[in-house]
């Protein structure tokens, strides 16, 4: 998944449209001493766990980001891979809203 999501970050970087990715090595603990959703430098609008699963990180990616951003999922289960258009289009999706959802929406077959 994760160069899924860097071919889609670089195709909206030439957009104009700037996000980020975070790539855990492990599964767990998921960051929380530096927490990836607090102000500092770079500001988040919203949080995006794309997973090739049904959401076995939502649980945790939503404990990391304690409710101080907007969370979404996105997951594809049995063997089908997202392209990379169907990751971008979601991404759209969610930037397209005048206030994402906070709570967690289910992606998948659109």
């Amino acid at each position: 998944m994760a160069r899924i999501c860097q071919t889609v970050i670089d195709e909206l970087e030439l957009e104009g449209i700037s996000i980020g990715l975070l790539r855990p090595i492990t599964p767990l603990p998921l960051p929380r001493k530096r927490d990836f959703c607090r102000g500092g430098q770079t500001q988040y609008r919203v949080v995006l766990a794309v997973e090739m699963s049904t959401g076995q990180m939502v649980e945790d990616v939503e404990a990391a980001v304690q409710g101080r951003k907007p969370f979404e999922f996105y997951g594809r289960c049995g063997g089908i891979v997202p392209t990379p258009e169907e990751v971008k289009d979601y991404i759209l999706k969610i930037l397209a809203k005048k206030t994402p959802a906070v709570e967690s929406s289910k992606g998948g077959s659109e």
